[in-house]
């Protein structure tokens, strides 16, 4: 293991590290390993693996930022990455490693004094709460987090930590590329027939769902904001970056047309109107105004995902080609929101709500003599100019294709 720790190091360009760093780090491994037959600690378990995947994916992070004499605290660490192999390639790192499993914690301090490594410090507590410490609140250099959560409650939980000027450092797997892949592949299937438009979702939307899946309540976040606001605005910075980026790239690599870019939270008992504007509008506007330099098709769509109504003037002189709202949910008609837009392009029409039980509006259940006249009727009532025929929401993947082709059908009839 140390030979291809050594080789790997060697080829990762990295700032100047201790001649033994290698021979302490493939000791780790072994350590871990054997550990791991009587503690749960990794699933990676062949020395090959461990090498790779965990001492060498870990340490291109000592290129993020100067770490010598620095202050890092490792969020969430499990069986010690990525910050313990930071502090065997950079000795002066003063680390802390904070984890929920006191047991963890105490075979790292024994990892830790095998190495040999001083100025380690184990912490058992929860990220969230030890992040309202005063004694650890904006106390850190860097923090940093390896793939224990979804981008959006990672920031939440290691933001509070950095000091002004620190970075978070987020170790995330490939999910942007497996978007980017997919998207691509939608374009390739279908792109030169139609347009593309990739769903992307604002960053309150994406720190949501984050915490719901760690089976945490959406209340949660609420309190988080009462309680320190600006800390929940810089995690909703952090995550507009990605999410702009991803947009950025779904248009200028995937091929897509623009983005289908969703705003939520909007419900009458979440925010008052100033609130948001001070909150959750800057990194709302962040996203679409980035997509808006690649693409000028960009679509707004305003989820009306709760069935509860959303305050849709807080959308309202969002800089997005199309606006597309819940038209059932809001109790606002097309011909309304064509004069509440501003003239705007809007796309809608048709109620598209679905669940683990039921399919909901005449898009399922209609026969496609029924069907085919709500369409006409539908567009009649609008005219031609300035409608894209859709739904309030997503359409159920499970639908009968056959019914898309009557709307399709009946509106090229007009």
């Amino acid at each position: 293991m140390e030979s291809l720790i050594s080789t790997g190091l060697a080829q990762l360009d990295l700032p100047a590290y201790p001649a033994d760093a290698a021979a302490k780090l493939a000791k780790y491994g072994n350590l871990l390993i054997e550990q791991n037959q009587v503690m749960n600690l990794t699933a990676i378990t062949q020395p090959f693996d461990v090498a790779t995947l965990h001492m060498l994916d870990c340490a291109p992070l000592l290129n993020c930022g100067r770490l010598e004499h620095a202050k890092l605290i490792d969020v969430g660490t499990g069986a010690g990455f990525p910050g313990m192999v930071l502090k065997t390639l950079c000795p002066t790192l003063s680390l802390t490693l904070l984890d929920g499993l006191q047991k963890r914690l105490s075979w790292l301090q024994t990892v830790a004094e095998e190495l040999e490594l001083e100025g380690v410090t184990t912490l058992h507590a929860r990220a969230e709460e030890a992040g309202q410490d005063p004694d650890l609140r904006e106390q850190f250099d860097f923090a940093t987090a390896r793939a224990v959560a979804d981008l959006g409650l990672l920031c939440e939980m290691c933001l509070p930590f950095v000091k002004v000027g620190g970075r978070f450092l987020a170790m995330k797997g490939p999910e942007c590329q497996e978007e980017l892949d997919r998207a691509a592949a939608i374009v390739k299937e279908i792109g030169r027939e139609r347009c593309v438009f990739y769903n992307v979702f604002a960053p309150f939307s994406s720190l949501r769902f984050g915490i719901e899946g760690q089976r945490q309540p959406d209340a949660m976040i609420m309190e988080h904001i009462k309680r320190d606001p600006n800390a929940v605005m810089r995690a909703l910075d952090a995550i507009a970056q990605t999410n702009a980026l991803l947009a950025e790239l779904l248009i200028t690599e995937a091929g897509c047309d623009g983005i289908y870019y969703c705003v939520q939270s909007g419900e009458y008992d979440r925010f008052l109107p100033e609130e948001y504007r001070r909150i959750v509008r800057p990194s709302d506007l962040y996203v679409l105004e980035h997509a808006n330099r690649f693409s000028e098709n960009n679509i707004l769509h305003m989820c009306g995902w709760a069935g509860a109504r959303n305050r849709l003037e807080l959308w309202k002189d969002y800089p997005a080609k199309v606006m597309n709202w819940a038209v059932f949910v809001e109790g606002m008609s097309l011909e309304e929101g064509r004069f509440f837009f501003g003239g705007k392009t809007v796309l809608g029409g048709f109620e598209t709500h679905w669940d683990a039980h039921t399919q909901q509006g005449i898009l399922y259940t209609g026969t496609k003599e029924e069907l085919q006249d709500y369409t006409r009727k539908l567009i009649l009532n609008y005219g031609k100019l300035g409608l894209m025929l859709g739904g309030d929401c997503t359409v159920d993947a499970k639908i009968d294709r056959q019914r898309l082709f009557w709307v399709a059908e009946a509106a090229r009839s007009l």
